[in-house]
């Protein structure tokens, strides 16, 4: 979805800070407001999902950069980071199972921000072209 070929180090250092910015905005905001709407066990899952959430985009975008910088490591790098993503999500999950609180609004949490994550990315990846067929 993210294709940096032929950019230079700064236009893709500065295009990654601005979706990180936007996805930190999100986690806040989500966040923010799962605090004030949720009580107990649920905050705290909550507020996991809102952590998991943003490590998993600090990892996807961690990767992408130095793939746009070492361009012959990218698959490797691809390998690793399904590798980080999926040992991080299991962490997670069976911490949370473990300190028995409630895991359904730490995946909720999760998923919704990586709703917000894809449009993020759509919207980023969005060609400019007005005659460009994938857009309405």
């Amino acid at each position: 979805m993210l294709d940096f070929k032929g950019s230079s180090p700064d236009s893709v250092k500065a295009a990654l800070k601005l979706l990180w910015n936007r996805q930190l905005a999100a986690a806040a905001i989500l966040g923010t407001a799962g605090t004030f709407l949720l009580t107990g066990d649920a905050r705290t899952s909550w507020l996991g999902g809102m952590v998991w959430a943003v490590l998993d985009a600090a990892i996807v975008f961690g990767c992408t950069w130095y793939s746009a910088k070492h361009p012959p490591l990218a698959r490797r790098l691809v390998a690793v980071m399904r590798v980080t993503r999926l040992a991080l999500a299991v962490i997670l999950v069976f911490g949370m199972l473990r300190l028995r609180l409630t895991v359904a609004p730490l995946l909720l949490g999760f998923i919704l921000l990586h709703i917000i994550f894809i449009f993020n990315l759509l919207n980023f990846t969005r060609r400019k072209n007005q005659k460009d067929i994938r857009r309405p």
